[in-house]
C-alpha cells in the first residue's frame, strides 16, 4: 500500500470514531435531560395522585349515602358528647 491509501484508511478510522464518539456524548446528555423532566413530572405526580383520591372517595361516598337513603335504611348518629 503506498502512502495515500494509508492516509485515507487512518482518516475514515478517525472519522468514524469521532462520529461515535459524538452519538455517544449526544446520547448521554439527551437521557440526562429524559431524567430531569421524568424526576419534574414525578414530583408533581403526589398532588395529582391525593387530588384524584379524594374526588374518587367524594363521589363514592356521596353514592353510598345516596342508595342507603333511597332503600330506606336510617343511619344513627353518633352522640359527640363524651361522659367522662
Amino acid at each position: 500500500m503506498n502512502k495515500k491509501a494509508q492516509l485515507t484508511v487512518f482518516v475514515a478510522i478517525g472519522l468514524i470514531m469521532l462520529l461515535t464518539l459524538g452519538y455517544f456524548y449526544y446520547a448521554s446528555n439527551t437521557e440526562i435531560d429524559n431524567k430531569q423532566s421524568v424526576k419534574a413530572s414525578v414530583n408533581r405526580e403526589p398532588v395529582e395522585v391525593r387530588q384524584a383520591v379524594q374526588e374518587c372517595l367524594d363521589v363514592t361516598s356521596t353514592e353510598a349515602l345516596m342508595l342507603l337513603q333511597s332503600s330506606n335504611i336510617f343511619l344513627a348518629r353518633l352522640n359527640t358528647t363524651s361522659t367522662f
